[in-house]
């Protein structure tokens, strides 16, 4: 048990915010871990322009219920997002920061440890997914409505610009039409339904994560160019969910792996 009186206020904060995320079931915003990072306040757009400008970067939108992608070199796409009125803009990610010295800008938080990750640093052997993006986007950028992959949680540090979330809450599922609806620009003659949802907004500022335990519905939309570093985990507040995901659809070799990652982190803690 942890005693109080030893730990200063800056401690006890952290451990009331540990405590708030470990079983959290909707999402928070935490804004006082990323400002110490050595990456907040030198990522921007000129930075990774002049650093990076020859690294190949996707984008992707929305048309017409289909994504379209787009790759281009990260100098032209900050060129197209400087000059961009397009209110459908592509939305870029890398993942740049996995291979290179950006690893130093910034520090995994203990709570946001991932069992995926971990079994494959202690064992050695390459990981297939990353689970880590960053995330480049102009204004009006924005995600399809969607759950992040295999019902995992998911953290996004925004380190310039601003976003704007929408979350749903589980109850209201089901009136979300199995995410075909576009919250910003809600067809209400196509989703009548959709006026019952009562949608959670969070407007994201430099500086600030968001954590958004897994199967909940989300999209987000910039509002000012932005750089942002997401990462998935995979730990005991929603291993369950993965689960069922794999078994679920059917993935042998994937279900197989989890209970092995599972079984690792046993044998870590004892």
């Amino acid at each position: 048990m942890l005693d109080y009186d030893n730990l200063d206020t800056h401690d006890i904060q952290r451990v009331q915010m540990v405590r708030t995320i470990i079983g959290c079931k909707n999402p928070i915003a935490i804004t006082d871990e990323m400002i110490k990072w050595p990456g907040f306040g030198k990522w921007s757009l000129n930075y990774f322009e002049e650093k990076y400008g020859q690294i190949s970067v996707s984008g992707d939108r929305l048309e017409n219920g289909k994504l379209v992608y787009v790759h281009l070199l990260f100098k032209e796409y900050v060129k197209y997002m400087k000059n961009n009125s397009d209110t459908n803009p592509y939305y870029a990610k890398t993942c740049i920061h996995l291979v290179s010295d950006l690893q130093k800008d910034y520090t995994v938080p203990d709570i946001f440890k991932c069992w995926y990750r971990e079994y494959h640093l202690g064992k050695g052997i390459p990981r297939k997914m990353e689970l880590s993006n960053l995330y480049i986007g102009p204004r009006y950028a924005r995600s399809k409505l969607h759950c992040d992959m295999w019902a995992t949680s998911f953290w996004n540090a925004l380190f310039c610009g601003r976003k704007l979330w929408i979350f749903i809450p589980h109850e209201q599922e089901q009136y979300i039409y199995g995410g075909q609806v576009d919250p910003f620009f809600p067809d209400y003659k196509r989703f009548p339904d959709y006026k019952r949802v009562k949608p959670q907004w969070y407007i994201q500022n430099p500086g600030e994560i968001i954590f958004c335990p897994g199967k909940i519905w989300h999209t987000a939309m910039v509002l000012e160019p932005s750089i942002a570093l997401s990462e998935n985990l995979i730990n005991e507040d929603d291993y369950e969910n993965v689960k069922e995901v794999f078994k679920t659809e059917g993935y042998t070799n994937a279900l197989k792996k989890l209970e092995d990652i599972v079984a690792f982190q046993t044998i870590m803690k004892s």
